[in-house]
C-alpha cells in the first residue's frame, strides 16, 4: 500500500471500515451495552458523567452529527484500519500488499471479537487502538513525520476513551523502564535501537493524553482529573474482595465515616453497590464530589493499611490470571437493557425508531448458544497464532531481536490490562476479548514473512575449474 495516492488508500481504509463494521450490519443497528446511553447522554447534555470520563460522549456526539450512530461505528472502523495498517508498516512488514491488508481485516472480522467491539456503542475499541499506537511509537523504525503525527494523534484520543488507558501504558512504561536500570538490558536496548529518549518521548505523549482527558472533564464539570469515580470504583472492588467489610468493622467505632450508618454485613458490593438505588453509595451522596471524595479517602486509607494492601495486592494478582482467561465473545446486554437504551435513540435519534426495534439484539437473538461456533472458532484462531509466536520466539530463523521484543511487550500489555481491569473493575470478558484478536497480527506477519522467504531462490554456488593444458 506504500505506493497508493492517499484517496485510493483512504478507499482501502473505508473498505476496512466496512468489513470491521459487519456485526452492526447483520445486527441491522450499532450494537448497544449497558453503558451506553449514558455515554450518549453525557455528550449530548454536555454533563459529566461521574464515573467515567467525557471523551467517548463527546466522540459519539460530534462524529454521529447528530443524526446517526451509523457513523459513529463506521469512524471506529476507520480509525482501527489505520491502527492496524500503521502496526504492520512500522512492527513487522515494511511492505504489506492491499490485498494481505484487506485479507486480515477479512480474517479477524469473521474468527473474532474484534468486528463485534467496532460495532458497538462503547470505547472498548480504543483500547487495541491504544496498544498499537503505543507499540509503533516505542518501536517505529525510520517513521515518516506524517505518520508519527497521525500516530501520536491516535494514541492521545485512546487516552482520553478511558481511566484505565493511562495506567496500562504506565505499568508497561515501568517494565521496559526497568531494563535501563541493568548494563545488559541497557545493551540490548541498544541493539534494537530503543533508547531513553524514545521512552521519554512517549511517556510525555501519555502525559498530555491524560492532560487533554482532564481538560475535557474540568470544561464540563469542573473536575480537572483524568476521570471521575475512580475512588468509588475502587471501593466498591474492595466490597468485592471483602477487604472493605473488613475495615469498616475495624474503624467504624473509632472514626466519623458517613457509611458506617449504612453498614450492615448483608451490604451491596461490587456491581451492586455502584448501581443499586438502595446500596450505601446513594445513601451517601451517590457520584456527587462529595461521595467522590468520600470513597476516594476511604479507598486510599485501607490501601495505606499494610494489612489490607497487602491482602489486595494477592487478591489483584489472583483476579489478573482469572481476567486473562476470559476472552470470550459476548455482547452482554439483557432484554432489560432494550427500554433503557431506547430512550437515547428516541430523544437524540429518532429516525432510527423501527431499526433499532427490529435489530436481532433487541430481539435477544444473541445467546450463549449462537455465539457457541463463534467462540470456537475465536479460540481456534488465536491458539495458532499462539502457536505460530510461541515457535518464533524459540526458533529465530524468521524473526528479529526488535520483533520478538515487540511480541514481549505486547504480552505484557495483555497483562497490564487483565491487572488493570482485575483490580478496579472485575474479569469480565469484553476487557480481554477486545484486545486478545491483535495476537494475531504478528502471526499473520510472520507467516507472511516465511512464505516470502521460502519462495526466494536459493543462491546457486558456481564451482570454477581449470582445464588441464
Amino acid at each position: 500500500m506504500q505506493d497508493l495516492t492517499y484517496w485510493k488508500r483512504g478507499l482501502i481504509f473505508a473498505i476496512a471500515a466496512l468489513l470491521l463494521c459487519i456485526a452492526g450490519f447483520y445486527n441491522g443497528f450499532p450494537l448497544h451495552f449497558h453503558d451506553t446511553y449514558s455515554y450518549i447522554a453525557a455528550g449530548f447534555n454536555t454533563s459529566e458523567m461521574g464515573s467515567r470520563p467525557i471523551g467517548y460522549s463527546f466522540f459519539v456526539r460530534h462524529i454521529s452529527l447528530h443524526e446517526t450512530l451509523w457513523l459513529v461505528v463506521f469512524m471506529q472502523g476507520v480509525l482501527l484500519a489505520m491502527s492496524i495498517w500503521l502496526g504492520f508498516k512500522y512492527l513487522f512488514r515494511k511492505q504489506l500488499t492491499t490485498g494481505q491488508f484487506l485479507a486480515y481485516i477479512t480474517l479477524i472480522t469473521t474468527t473474532t471479537a474484534v468486528s463485534i467491539h467496532t460495532s458497538i456503542i462503547m470505547p472498548d475499541i480504543f483500547t487495541p487502538m491504544l496498544l498499537l499506537s503505543f507499540l509503533v511509537l516505542l518501536f517505529g523504525q525510520e517513521m515518516s513525520r506524517k505518520d508519527k503525527i497521525i500516530t501520536t494523534i491516535l494514541l492521545m484520543i485512546s487516552l482520553t476513551m478511558h481511566n484505565v488507558h493511562f495506567w496500562i501504558i504506565c505499568l508497561t512504561l515501568l517494565f521496559v523502564g526497568v531494563g535501563f536500570t541493568f548494563a545488559k538490558g541497557r545493551s540490548f536496548y541498544q541493539s534494537i535501537n530503543l533508547s531513553i529518549k524514545r521512552v521519554a518521548v512517549v511517556f510525555l505523549i501519555m502525559i498530555g493524553g491524560n492532560l487533554l482527558s482532564s481538560t475535557l472533564n474540568f470544561a464540563v464539570g469542573g473536575n480537572f482529573s483524568g476521570g471521575t469515580g475512580g475512588g468509588i470504583f475502587l471501593f466498591a472492588r474492595l466490597t468485592e474482595f471483602g477487604i472493605a467489610q473488613e475495615y469498616l468493622k475495624e474503624n467504624c467505632d473509632k472514626q466519623d465515616l458517613a457509611i458506617c450508618e449504612h453498614f450492615t454485613e448483608n451490604m451491596q458490593v461490587g456491581n451492586s453497590f455502584l448501581w443499586d438505588g438502595n446500596s450505601p453509595l446513594y445513601k451517601t451522596g451517590g457520584w456527587d464530589k462529595e461521595a467522590q471524595a468520600l470513597y476516594g479517602k476511604l479507598a486510599k486509607d485501607i490501601l495505606m493499611t499494610p494489612k489490607h494492601f497487602k491482602q489486595y495486592l494477592i487478591r489483584c494478582i489472583e483476579e489478573s490470571f482469572v481476567c486473562l482467561s476470559r476472552f470470550e465473545l459476548n455482547e452482554g446486554t439483557t432484554s432489560g437493557d432494550r427500554d433503557f437504551q431506547f430512550k437515547a435513540i428516541e430523544q437524540w435519534f429518532p429516525l432510527y425508531h423501527t431499526s433499532y426495534w427490529q435489530s436481532r439484539q433487541v430481539h435477544d437473538y444473541y445467546t450463549n448458544d449462537v455465539f457457541q461456533f463463534s467462540n470456537l472458532l475465536q479460540n481456534g484462531i488465536l491458539g495458532i497464532s499462539l502457536i505460530i509466536l510461541l515457535v518464533a520466539l524459540f526458533d529465530r530463523k524468521y524473526i528479529t531481536q526488535r520483533q520478538v521484543f515487540i511480541i514481549v511487550i505486547l504480552f505484557v500489555l495483555f497483562y497490564a490490562n487483565s491487572f488493570v481491569s482485575g483490580a478496579v473493575s472485575g474479569p469480565f470478558e469484553r476487557y480481554q476479548s477486545r484486545i486478545f484478536w491483535l495476537l494475531t497480527l504478528p502471526a499473520f506477519a510472520l507467516v507472511l514473512q516465511y512464505w516470502q522467504k521460502k519462495k526466494e531462490p536459493t543462491p546457486t554456488t558456481t564451482i570454477l575449474t581449470t582445464e588441464p593444458k
